[in-house]
């Protein structure tokens, strides 16, 4: 039976995943390019997000500036070898508007499963 087990796991399992080691790095690389020169603290700030950790905030705006970074609309400037200037590492908000939005949008809260929502549909049968 191990035999055949072993025949089917091999044919008709998937394959086994692999995660990088270089990815944890490469987020934390990203983290500190945009949060450089207290602008993640800044934008944390300016936010004013409810109950949301500074913490949690950066993990989250990460995200964004990942994508951000496939899509084209942030930019990055990362020497070629590893240098002790800070400024040869740089983050570009080539679309700060797009950057706005879509920070904005990550951290939007649905209203929960007890709040009120307004109808003001003529002809509700539920407002008669």
């Amino acid at each position: 039976m191990a035999l055949l087990e072993g025949l089917v796991d091999r044919w008709f399992a998937p394959p086994l995943q692999h995660v990088s080691e270089f990815y944890p790095r490469h987020l934390k690389l990203i983290e500190l390019m945009w949060t450089a020169h207290d602008f993640g603290r800044q934008t944390y700030e300016a936010l004013a997000l409810e109950r949301v950790s500074y913490t949690a905030f950066v993990t989250r705006a990460t995200q964004v500036v990942v994508r951000g970074l496939a899509e084209g609309w942030i930019e990055v400037d990362i020497p070629a070898a590893p240098t002790d200037d800070d400024a040869a590492y740089r983050v570009r908000f080539v679309d700060p508007d797009r950057w706005a939005d879509e920070l904005t949008a990550a951290f939007v809260v649905p209203p929960g499963h007890d709040a009120q929502v307004r109808t003001d549909i003529e002809g509700d049968p539920d407002l008669a």
